[in-house]
């Protein structure tokens, strides 16, 4: 399991996902995501959007 701190970036917040994780899924620095709340569960995933297939996800990240 990883970990990482939220982060403030001007007036947002941020994390920094480490990139043995972005490397594992295919995800590039400029790669559009999609990121989805499950209020159940408390978790965020955050998917690859793929370009080719008209916006649908790819691989995946889920935290929480």
């Amino acid at each position: 399991m990883n970990t990482t701190k939220l982060n403030k970036w001007g007036n947002s917040q941020g994390v920094i996902i480490p990139k043995h994780l972005c490397e594992h899924v295919g995800m590039r620095i400029g790669d559009e995501v999609r990121l989805a709340v499950d209020a159940s569960t408390g978790s965020i995933e955050i998917s690859l959007v793929d370009a080719a297939s008209d916006g649908k996800t790819g691989a995946a990240v889920r935290c929480g």
